[in-house]
């Protein structure tokens, strides 16, 4: 289970430089990967630890609580990906379901980046998406980082902050209206997803197909009364 707000893990300030929010990084008006993978190196920190420390910034001081933070292992070999961690500060802002036995959206930078880590080999990578849930007004700037599995090339993780778009997050981080940045249509598993011939489905859509059955059949019971 994921760590509550009350217990999460804060920077520690002995020995290393003490964490600030990424102003410099925020005030780009392009989005610039290696402007934040160069904060790995400034703190000494992993990107899971990045992303948490970022996770618990933003909240207290510039209050943008809508987002959500995923960590995701995946083998892109095998078409394999699981969501190992989820936290929500802000209600279920995640347009990701934890569906057992569904296939996650292949749409999404965290499972998309876990493919290029694979093709690229680098040692961390960063990427990052404006992502609109099929069929709602929700979206979200989300950005990404992996890393290569220690002990299979193959496989791999990533971990994912996803904030809700808002006149607040613009004026914050100016990139996030980069016009190069990704912008793709989401569902939230392929099973639950109706989004017509999409290129990256993993699985048919089969909960939307048993709702249309059920909805046939009650409309066919409903003529013979």
């Amino acid at each position: 289970m994921f760590p509550s707000r009350s217990n999460r893990h804060t920077a520690r300030t002995t020995g290393r430089a003490r964490y600030k929010p990424p102003r410099r990084c925020g005030a780009a008006l392009e989005w610039k990967p290696e402007d934040w993978l160069a904060l790995l190196q400034t703190y000494h920190v992993t990107p899971e630890m990045l992303m948490q420390r970022i996770t618990n910034v933003l909240p207290g001081h510039f209050g943008i609580k809508d987002l959500f933070f995923l960590r995701i292992e995946g083998n892109e070999g095998v078409n394999y990906f699981n969501m190992t961690k989820e936290l929500h500060l802000s209600g279920q802002q995640s347009p990701y379901a934890t569906e057992s036995g569904q296939h996650y959206c292949r749409r999404w930078v965290s499972i998309e980046i876990l493919k290029q880590i694979r093709v690229t080999k680098a040692p961390v990578l960063a990427m990052a998406q404006i992502s609109a849930y099929h069929q709602t007004e929700n979206a979200y700037f989300v950005m990404s980082m992996a890393k290569p599995g220690n002990n299979n090339p193959k496989a791999g993780v990533s971990v994912t902050l996803g904030l809700r778009l808002s006149d607040d997050l613009r004026r914050l981080f100016k990139f996030v209206g980069d016009p190069k940045l990704s912008r793709k249509s989401v569902g939230s598993t392929c099973e639950t997803c109706a989004m017509p011939d999409c290129e990256s489905r993993a699985a048919a859509p089969v909960e939307i197909e048993r709702a249309a059955e059920l909805e046939q059949l009650m409309a066919a019971l409903k003529a013979l009364i």
